[in-house]
């Protein structure tokens, strides 16, 4: 790893916004993860209640989704939010670049997770 130092600062040579895609990549997942709970578990209290539950309930988009052309994916939103929510996970993997050491990020990792889980969840959905 190059390190670097400036005016007494030292840096390596990945920029603060570097190291933070992987902590917004994490957060977009977990809110994807809350979007499938909870049109999976609360679709009548949630804010997707009032949209074509042909799509948004997953307790009823089963059976209107259309496949796609030689595969057995169904899209409908559950399976939409859980797909940005694989890509999001493997896109942090890739753009990871520790920020204080692998052990510390990844409990910051868990944490975030389950606070924007926890938000989108439990209030804002």
């Amino acid at each position: 790893m190059l390190i670097y130092c400036y005016d007494s600062v030292c840096m390596d040579n990945k920029s603060f916004e570097e190291k933070m895609i992987s902590l917004l990549l994490i957060c977009l997942a977990a809110f994807c993860n809350a979007v499938m709970d909870k049109l999976a578990w609360h679709f009548e209290r949630s804010c997707f209640n009032d949209y074509d539950p042909k799509f948004w309930n997953p307790n009823v988009s089963w059976k209107y989704a259309k496949f796609i052309p030689f595969t057995k994916y169904r899209v409908d939103a559950w399976h939409l939010f859980k797909s940005a929510m694989i890509v999001l996970i493997c896109l942090a993997i890739i753009f990871y670049s520790p920020m204080i050491n692998i052990w510390i990020d990844f409990l910051i990792f868990g944490i975030l997770w389950n606070t924007v889980f926890n938000i989108y969840f439990n209030k804002a959905l």
